[in-house]
């Protein structure tokens, strides 16, 4: 059985399942079969402050018929296992570095003899090392794995199972017609927790960004109409005042259609619209990158930022290499 930690958002959440799914397929391509217990008590009992409030959202998808959430009551006795075996497989050095001098190195040594004990704990937000199948009958899964090689092979799995299954209010109902009927592109501009200084590394895209990728598209996109999704009303709003969009569309005296998508949606009802979308202007965003990735439009034009985080030099293996990188 993989137990699988999750943490933080939704498309936070999306990679960490993602990485237990393909580990699940490497063991049925072995013919052993492992199923998903998902543990919440990490994400209910961990809020950082100044973010915005983080909940599981993964039981709004169709997900695997073998996943399920732990029962809580045995969810802290699991975390202890975790937490135990965790120490244990590490080594006396990887412990000196990591608990007492604070340096978080993720090696494929590392990840190796952890694997080899069934603790998929890799500390860099952008790993992806080697899978090391292990015999141990409980297997962790706990860490971000924000790498393309994480879900690639995997993608038509991943295309069946994170589609949202719960029924869409009428708004969006009404919403998702809407973008089906049109040339539609999906504009995220990601604000809100993201103007915690703690996430100064990050770096919002700012609107030199957005205007670059908006003149990529109007380019290669005949007559797109965009739709802007944002983190709150009052983003939505800050954004309408103080970007100035392109008025026409190049060459013509027909104005440039622009949507403010202000549904206040829960994570996966946004999700939804936003994948539903034809084309994607991005944020450096693990929710508005699953939106991309997980649209079927083989013809789509995908633009990301040039760097996602500036904190790691590895932050080029979260992008799909048919993605356009905009200079920010």
């Amino acid at each position: 059985m993989i137990n699988l930690i999750i943490k933080d958002g939704l498309g936070n959440q999306m990679f960490q399942y993602a990485f237990a799914r393909l580990l699940a397929e490497k063991h049925r391509q072995h013919g052993e079969h492992e199923g998903i217990w998902i543990i919440t008590q990490f994400i209910n009992s961990r809020q950082d402050e100044g973010n915005d409030v983080r909940r599981m959202s993964l039981q709004h998808f169709v997900l695997a018929d073998d996943v399920a959430v732990m029962p809580e009551q045995e969810q802290e006795r699991a975390m202890r296992r975790f937490k135990w075996r965790t120490l244990w497989t590490s080594g006396i050095k990887e412990l000196i570095k990591w608990r007492l001098l604070r340096r978080y190195e993720s090696t494929d040594a590392l990840a190796t003899r952890r694997g080899k004990h069934g603790i998929y704990y890799p500390y860099g937000p952008y790993t992806d090392h080697p899978i090391t199948l292990s015999k141990c009958n409980e297997k962790f899964v706990f860490g971000f794995f924000q790498s393309i090689q994480n879900v690639a092979p995997i993608r038509d799995i991943l295309l069946k199972e994170l589609k949202v299954k719960t029924e869409p209010s009428e708004a969006n109902r009404s919403m998702l017609e809407s973008i089906a009927s049109k040339n539609a592109v999906c504009l995220h501009i990601r604000r809100g927790d993201f103007l915690n200084p703690r996430w100064k590394n990050l770096q919002i895209c700012d609107f030199d960004y957005y205007s670059k990728a908006i003149d990529i598209v109007l380019e290669r996109v005949e007559k797109p109409v965009f739709f802007v999704f944002s983190n709150s009303h009052e983003d939505l709003e800050w954004i309408a005042e103080n970007y100035r969009f392109p008025q026409k569309y190049p060459g013509t005296d027909q104005p440039v259609e622009i949507n403010y998508v202000d549904l206040d949606n829960p994570d996966y009802e946004e999700l939804r619209l936003m994948t539903a979308c034809k084309h994607f202007i991005i944020s450096n965003s693990t929710f508005s990158w699953w939106a991309a990735w997980l649209s079927e439009n083989k013809d789509k034009v995908v633009c990301a930022p040039e760097r996602w985080n500036l904190e790691y030099d590895d932050d080029y293996k979260i992008y799909d290499p048919s993605w356009i990188k905009v200079q920010r």
